[in-house]
């Protein structure tokens, strides 16, 4: 499927409002490249700036629903204009999948000094509203759109932390080339998010004493604190770079950028039993959903984990979840042993040593919470008690 980028003018309509109002389907303006868009391509929606000089960038992501074909603005979309709308132009239904929060909008400068986005049609012809993204175009948008508003992984910043260790003491780049560009291009992070990582660990450095950016983020100081000596005052950087290695980031020219996993409709399905049935059904006829849907094919990094810690961890816990009190029920294997999952206390993608000493046994409703629940820091405090007696949250 194609990918594109719909401009609004919040001049003449107000695009915000808009999306806010949660109508799950929307109608778009289409001026250009009418018989080349189709259902199910991807659509992200371009705010431009305006005179209020609002963020101008994508602030949402959508779905083509239907052919573009003439046709009146929906009723709904009526207050939002703040000129007459055009009638009965051609126009396109999108499902919106996901909009932006105020962290998450991929800014217009930001991809205006993106190594691979730098080139993108609408800084050429801005007074368009439909533009078509070439496949690598397209692949650099998803990943930025997946990753921006999103807290920094210990991969991630491991990488930036290796960037600032190459360029400590130097002016900081962010040109094609350089190591703030190859970091953004590794991780599928803006370049200006890249950099101010590494102005987040000047802060922490004893030894500089130009300005950074003080950083909140617990992540920042166990990277630093992880491959900072503070004997020699220097980074250790063989050890980040084996790291780095352990990790599967390439930093050379020529290495693959990583690439979007595909991703569910984030967009929440709210309202009555009665709306969410209405809207069901109104996609449903519009053709946005497969009954059948199609399947792809998902790359993804797994650690090889020692089947003797897993071994381990499961007698030791004699196959019962850990969690203090935890009185979900198991259930028995084909092989006739009580379920349980081993999990990894301080997580192996953030650093996590794979030793029994950071293994503990969770039931599945644990395991899952421990992952998603929003009480996780806290049950990751419970499970190291449960570890190391006495370790204190």
């Amino acid at each position: 499927m194609a990918a594109w980028i719909f401009q609004g003018n919040p001049e003449k309509f107000d695009l915000d409002g808009y999306l806010r109002a949660d109508l799950g389907t929307i109608t778009w303006v289409v001026r250009q490249q009418a018989n080349k868009i189709a259902v199910g391509d991807t659509v992200y929606i371009w705010r431009s700036a305006g005179k209020d000089k609002e963020a101008s960038g994508i602030v949402a992501e959508c779905r083509v629903a239907s052919p573009v074909a003439p046709m009146p603005s929906e009723p709904e979309a009526a207050p939002f204009w703040k000129e007459p709308s055009p009638d009965n132009e051609n126009r396109v239904s999108l499902i919106v999948l996901r909009i932006a929060s105020s962290r998450q909008v991929l800014k217009r400068e930001w991809l205006k000094s993106d190594p691979v986005l730098r080139e993108l049609r609408i800084f050429k012809m801005a007074q368009g509203t439909n533009f078509p993204l070439d496949d690598d175009h397209a692949a650099r948008i998803a990943i930025l759109w997946q990753r921006t508003g999103v807290d920094w992984t210990w991969t991630e910043a491991v990488a930036a932390l290796w960037a600032f260790d190459v360029t400590k003491g130097r002016e900081v780049s962010k040109l094609p080339g350089s190591p703030v560009s190859k970091v953004s291009l590794a991780i599928g992070r803006a370049i200006t998010g890249v950099y101010n990582k590494l102005m987040n660990f000047r802060a922490l450095d004893p030894t500089d004493d130009r300005d950074g950016f003080p950083s909140n983020a617990d992540i920042d100081r166990e990277v630093w604190h992880r491959f900072y000596d503070e004997t020699t005052r220097h980074i250790d950087g063989r050890a980040l770079r084996d790291e780095l290695a352990r990790l599967g980031i390439h930093l050379s020219e020529d290495a693959p950028p990583p690439v979007a996993q595909p991703q569910p409709n984030t967009r929440p399905a709210v309202g009555s039993l009665e709306a969410l049935m209405e809207k069901y059904e109104t996609a449903t006829k519009q053709g946005a959903y497969l009954k059948l849907p199609k399947t792809t094919t998902v790359e993804r990094q797994e650690f090889i984990r020692n089947t003797l810690v897993v071994a381990i961890a499961q007698e030791r816990a004699k196959r019962k979840c850990e969690i203090p009190g935890c009185t979900t029920p198991s259930f028995s294997t084909d092989g006739g042993e009580e379920f349980c999952e081993v999990h990894h206390i301080d997580p192996l993608a953030e650093g996590g040593e794979d030793v029994i000493e950071n293994a503990i046994c969770l039931c599945p409703l644990h395991h899952r919470e421990a992952h998603h629940g929003n009480r996780r820091d806290a049950l990751r405090g419970i499970m190291k008690k449960v570890r190391i007696p006495g370790t204190r949250n």
